[in-house]
């Protein structure tokens, strides 16, 4: 049975390198308990360094996926480079997420990789979440490096967390909107609950306001309401902000820190509740058999229609070739067409990627991510499509 389409999410984790995105994903796999350790990149241990030479040059050459349960949601986390030389595949594994975890490094200013991929995203219309990372170091200026992303990005970032700080070490989140303080405990990720610190608390209601205005503008309704009485429930802030990143209009910021595993508990929260689900957003742009363009509904119950975004050579299973669904459920063992070469495909086992092994599953619905072995004329850029409706994802331009 597939996912209900409302409780998937689907996240590329991008920026430029040397952010510790990887350890960042490892992190959140390891909070929503896919992985029993935490993976770290220089104990070589990382599950989304899955070639040898990721290992040696301790950093992503080519973007990995990893899936996880959180609050009965499933969430794809796929990995992805960032250094230079790599950074190109980081354009097509934005095509196979439905939203984007931005990384910046709390304390290092934005490379041109950064002002890349944040492009890139906002090409493919993707909402945005950034995750700061290295919270942990004591030099770091939050309000600059909101600025910066302001400046060189063009991002329009909300901070959603304060750091905590116990004689100068970074020790937890102060969540603004719930006005709870998460302190962590050693590097499993536990945290305890309890009040915002009073160092903080003239901070937090700034910030409070500043969030509830920005949630208020994010729908028309929630604007008129507040102008009106002054303030939001709980509710209609989580509402207000998730219409407004939905809508690419504002990027909330979280605090984290990779080498302390702070944080990660709640940035999934945040993926389940303020990102859409793929078959809440709008229809793909696309083209049919003829040319024309034409528009591709997340419609769980439509025609199927999925985009290869990346083939990948298996020791095992041979060449998988790597998809997102855009409309439609599929089935293991569908026969479907490669609207390119109009070639008739058999897809046989579908294969849920966990870093460098693989799941079966017997289906896979809108905003899933699946791969299918040994397909005879498909690669990286394709579309497969049901006969009933040849259409296409829109062609991949570098």
């Amino acid at each position: 049975m597939a996912t209900e389409a409302s409780r998937i999410r689907t996240i590329a984790v991008g920026g430029q390198g040397g952010v510790g995105k990887t350890s960042v994903a490892d992190a959140l796999i390891f909070a929503a308990g896919a992985n029993t350790r935490l993976g770290k990149v220089d104990d070589e241990t990382s599950v989304f360094d899955t070639e040898a030479e990721e290992t040696r040059r301790r950093c992503s050459i080519s973007s990995a996926l990893h899936h996880a349960s959180w609050k009965k949601h499933e969430i794809t986390v796929i990995d992805t480079p960032g250094q230079g030389n790599f950074v190109s595949d980081t354009h097509f594994a934005l095509r196979g997420a439905s939203a984007m975890l931005f990384v910046a490094d709390a304390g290092s200013p934005l490379r041109a990789e950064s002002s890349k991929v944040w492009n890139w995203a906002a090409a493919e219309k993707l909402p945005v979440l950034i995750a700061l990372n290295r919270v942990d170091r004591a030099e770091i200026d939050i309000d600059a490096t909101l600025e910066a992303l302001k400046g060189s990005l063009g991002a329009n970032p909300l901070l959603l967390q304060l750091p905590i700080r116990s004689e100068g070490v970074f020790s937890g989140i102060v969540d603004v909107l719930s006005g709870k303080a998460y302190t962590f405990d050693g590097e499993q990720g536990k945290f305890s609950v309890g009040e915002v610190p009073e160092d903080l608390a003239g901070r937090v209601e700034e910030l409070k306001m500043e969030i509830t205005e920005a949630a208020a503008e994010g729908d028309d309704e929630l604007l008129e309401k507040y102008l009106e009485e002054g303030d939001l429930s709980a509710e209609e802030i989580a509402g207000g902000l998730k219409a407004a990143v939905s809508s690419g209009n504002l990027a909330p910021v979280f605090c984290v820190s990779a080498a302390l595993n702070i944080g990660f508990p709640q940035l999934l929260d945040a993926v389940v509740e303020l990102l859409p689900a793929p078959s809440e957003m709008p229809p793909v742009a696309g083209v049919d058999a003829d040319g024309a363009e034409v528009e591709i509904s997340p419609d769980p119950d439509g025609p199927f229609c999925g985009f290869v975004f990346k083939t990948i050579v298996d020791p095992h299973a041979g060449q998988l070739s790597v998809f997102r669904v855009l409309s439609g459920t599929v089935k293991a063992d569908s026969h479907v067409v490669n609207t390119r070469s109009g070639a008739k495909e058999r897809l046989g086992h579908l294969l849920k990627l966990e870093g460098a092994k693989h799941s079966e599953v017997e289906s896979a619905t809108v905003g899933e991510v699946v791969a299918v072995a040994k397909l005879k004329d498909t690669h990286a850029g394709d579309s497969l499509a049901d006969a009933s409706r040849l259409v296409a994802g829109k062609p991949f331009v570098p």
